[in-house]
């Protein structure tokens, strides 16, 4: 749960790193899960384990992801490099 995750924040673990090549829904510009740009501007550091895609018009639209799925509608998070 949140609980959990902001314990383990607290405790200063270190969340996965995705890198702009990975196309997952953690470097994917239609995840609404919270994270931080990281490495660089290369990398993306999710600090929510799962949230909604927001994909316009795909199979994955309104569903809920984990930060580690893919799919084949991965547009880049435009933000990373």
């Amino acid at each position: 749960g949140l609980g959990d995750v902001y314990k383990r924040q607290m405790r200063g673990d270190v969340f996965m790193h995705y890198s702009k090549t990975n196309k997952v829904c953690a470097t994917c510009a239609y995840w609404t899960g919270s994270r931080n740009l990281v490495n660089s501007g290369n990398s993306s550091e999710p600090t929510s384990n799962s949230a909604k895609c927001q994909i316009p018009n795909g199979s994955n639209r309104g569903s809920t992801k984990f930060c580690s799925s893919s799919c084949s509608n991965w547009a880049k998070w435009p933000v990373l490099k």
